[in-house]
């Protein structure tokens, strides 16, 4: 259990990092839930300022990555930047796999 909890929580680190990268941030916050038999969490900021694109196009490789490491552990992978210039990122993994051994 505990290896599969970790890696969800590495996600959770790279997710704020990517936000916080952006620009300044007013605030970050993350909530983990349990929905619908899935373990979801959601990451959201509102940032200090709005973005421009070239730095929204910067984050695009990371989250691409965190995309790709989401789905290689059965999950669903969503970010949207907000209209404030903030960013909300939430990932599903169906609660089976994730309190699973191993």
């Amino acid at each position: 259990y505990r290896a599969r909890l970790r890696v969800r929580a590495v996600l959770v680190q790279e997710a704020l990092a990517v936000i916080v990268a952006r620009k300044p941030v007013a605030s970050a916050e993350f909530r983990v839930a349990i929905r619908q038999k899935s373990l979801a969490i959601e990451i959201r900021s509102e940032a200090a300022a709005a973005p421009d694109a070239a730095e929204t196009g910067t984050d695009a490789h990371y989250l691409a990555a965190i995309e790709q490491r989401v789905a290689s552990l059965g999950g669903k992978f969503q970010c949207a930047y907000l209209p404030s210039g903030g960013t909300s990122i939430t990932t599903r993994f169906p609660l089976e796999s994730t309190l699973l051994p191993g």
